[in-house]
């Protein structure tokens, strides 16, 4: 249901859950493709982390504001 697009407190309505926190804890999994989105999402955000070289030393940080 949530695949299709009904929201997590419609689906607990359905199945008569008293708390929100059972539905989502219980009956909602991740289908595969939201795992593959995420994890392309986290992939991205490290290789743009892993590319800003740090500075080898904390004088060379400062030589390099210094001559700015």
């Amino acid at each position: 249901m949530l695949a299709n697009g009904v929201s997590l407190k419609e689906i607990q309505a359905w199945l008569g859950h008293s708390h929100y926190s059972t539905t989502a804890n219980i009956y909602v999994h991740l289908e595969y493709s939201s795992k593959l989105s995420s994890a392309q999402v986290m992939s991205d955000t490290l290789q743009i982390t892993n590319m800003q070289k740090a500075p080898e030393s904390p004088l060379q940080e400062t030589q390099e504001l210094v001559h700015c």
